[in-house]
């Protein structure tokens, strides 16, 4: 198994322990899973990413979809 491709998990659960869990006192598990479903939103929409050229996940995410939908576009409009 490629050390590598399981990095950037130890990456997320820090962040995810340092800006959220640590930060907030949760007194039930619906705050805690509130709180996380909320970090991992921003995370994902508003938080841009060094290894993604400073792009959002989701923006890296859409731009990746992009060539795929103009090719799968031309292939229809050939046929």
């Amino acid at each position: 198994m490629d050390a590598f491709k399981n990095a950037s998990w130890p990456a997320l659960r820090r962040s995810i322990k340092l800006e959220e869990i640590y930060l907030h006192a949760n007194k039930t598990m619906i705050e805690a899973r509130s709180g996380l479903r909320r970090y991992v939103t921003f995370r994902n929409s508003r938080r841009p990413h060094s290894f993604l050229g400073s792009q959002t996940p989701d923006q890296a995410y859409v731009n990746a979809l992009a060539p795929m939908m103009v090719a799968a576009e031309s292939r229809r409009k050939s046929t």
